[in-house]
């Protein structure tokens, strides 16, 4: 659960890329500060568009693998809750509880290309 957008879920990390920061460099720092992976290596899927009532912006999605048992580490204050799902328990809570706007865009974006 975020402190942001009215305590709605969001099954992603994200953040602005910074005046001189790649997306890539973006990313890595998102999933550091949200979880705590710092080890992590952010692998580029693809770019989407999204279109929000109050923005409008390309999106950069990334993955990126951990280990099972890897511990998730919210530090940076923006992240209330989280912890690792399976696919069907993500499914199942996407039936059942408000998700960000953006993030849920950037989910069916990537669930449309497989």
């Amino acid at each position: 659960e975020k402190s942001v957008n009215g305590g709605k879920y969001d099954m992603l990390v994200g953040g602005l890329v910074l005046s001189g920061e790649t997306p890539e460099q973006a990313a890595r720092n998102e999933v550091g500060e949200e979880l705590g992976l710092t080890e992590a290596i952010p692998k580029k899927m693809f770019m989407t568009p999204f279109m929000g009532s109050k923005n409008r912006c390309l999106v950069d999605l990334y993955r990126v693998e951990t280990n099972e048992g890897d511990a998730i580490k919210h530090a940076d204050g923006e992240v209330i809750w989280g912890e690792y799902k399976t696919l069907g328990e993500l499914e199942a809570m996407l039936k059942k509880m408000e998700f960000v706007p953006g993030g849920l865009a950037c989910w069916k974006a990537i669930c449309k290309r497989g």
